[in-house]
C-alpha cells in the first residue's frame, strides 16, 4: 500500500469536510442574524404604533396540511344500540341526528363545564371531539364546534354549530342535535406559519390599527365557503382577534381570508 498516497487522500478528504462544516456554521450564523433583525425590526414597528402581543409562543411553528372532511351519515340502529334512554330522530339526509332525552340530564351549576363533559362522553356519539363554544341563557342552548387534533374545524361564527345541546330552565339538559365531520388527510404536511408571522401579514396589509391589543388568537381548520358536495376541504389558518373582528391567515400560503 503506498502510505504516502493514503495520508494525502486522509488530508484532502479531511480538509474538504472542515471547509464543508465551516460553510455549514456560517450559514446558519447568518440565517440566525437575519432572523435576529426580523424580530428586532418587527418588535420596533409594532413598539412605534403601540401594537402588544399578550400571547405566549407567539414565534413557535408546527407542521399541518389542509384536511378533507366528509359528512357523515348516521344509522338509527347503531345509536339505538349504542346510547339507552334516547329517542333519535335523522333527517333525509342521514346528516343530522336529533335526539331527546327519556330523562332531562342535570347540570351543575358549581360545576358546569365538568358536567357538560361528562353528558358529551356519555350520551353523545364521539363527544369527546366536540369543544365548546357559547351558552345562550335566553334560547337554552349550547353550542360546540367539532375538533381534529385538538384544533377547531369550521367558522362558527356562522352559527351553525356541530353539536347544539338545548338546556331547559332548570338547567337541564332534554336534547339535542348534532353532526359529525369524518376527517380524512392525505396531504403531506408542511411547517406553518407562526402566530408572529401571521400578525406581521395582518399588519404589513394595514389589517391593524394602532394602539391595539392583540390577546386572542388560535390555529384551527377553516373553509370560509358553504359545503357544496359530499366533502369539504379546511385549510390550517391562524384566527386572530383584532378590535372586535376577526382575521384569518392561511398558516401555509399567508393569505388573508375574508369572512
Amino acid at each position: 500500500m503506498d502510505w504516502s498516497k493514503t495520508k494525502s487522500i486522509f488530508i484532502v478528504t479531511f480538509l474538504l469536510l472542515n471547509i464543508f462544516l465551516g460553510f455549514q456554521l456560517v450559514e446558519k450564523q447568518t440565517a440566525g442574524n437575519i432572523n435576529l433583525i426580523y424580530r428586532e425590526t418587527l418588535h420596533e414597528l409594532l413598539e412605534e404604533n403601540n401594537i402588544e402581543i399578550t400571547l405566549s409562543n407567539i414565534e413557535e411553528t408546527k407542521m399541518g396540511s389542509p384536511i378533507i372532511g366528509f359528512s357523515k351519515t348516521f344509522q338509527l340502529e347503531t345509536l339505538e344500540s349504542q346510547f339507552e334512554n334516547q329517542e333519535f330522530t335523522i333527517t333525509t339526509n342521514e346528516r343530522t341526528v336529533y335526539s331527546e332525552l327519556e330523562n332531562p340530564y342535570k347540570l351543575s351549576e358549581n360545576n358546569l363545564e365538568a358536567s357538560v363533559e361528562s353528558f358529551l362522553e356519555d350520551h353523545v356519539f364521539n363527544g369527546t371531539s366536540y369543544r365548546f363554544s357559547s351558552f345562550d341563557e335566553e334560547q337554552g342552548t349550547i353550542g360546540f364546534f367539532q375538533t381534529y387534533m385538538d384544533q377547531p374545524i369550521d367558522n362558527h361564527e356562522r352559527g351553525s354549530f356541530h353539536l347544539v345541546l338545548h338546556v331547559n330552565e332548570e338547567l337541564a339538559i332534554d336534547g339535542y342535535h348534532q353532526s359529525y365531520i369524518e376527517i380524512n388527510q392525505e396531504i403531506r404536511e408542511q411547517e406553518l406559519l407562526s402566530l408572529l408571522q401571521a400578525i406581521e401579514i395582518l399588519f404589513d396589509n394595514q389589517y391593524i390599527p394602532a394602539n391595539t391589543v392583540i390577546e386572542d388568537a388560535g390555529l384551527g381548520f377553516y373553509s370560509l365557503l358553504p359545503q357544496s358536495g359530499e366533502f369539504q376541504v379546511y385549510a390550517p389558518m391562524w384566527r386572530i382577534g383584532i378590535g372586535d373582528t376577526y382575521q384569518y391567515v392561511n398558516a401555509i400560503d399567508g393569505t388573508i381570508q375574508s369572512n
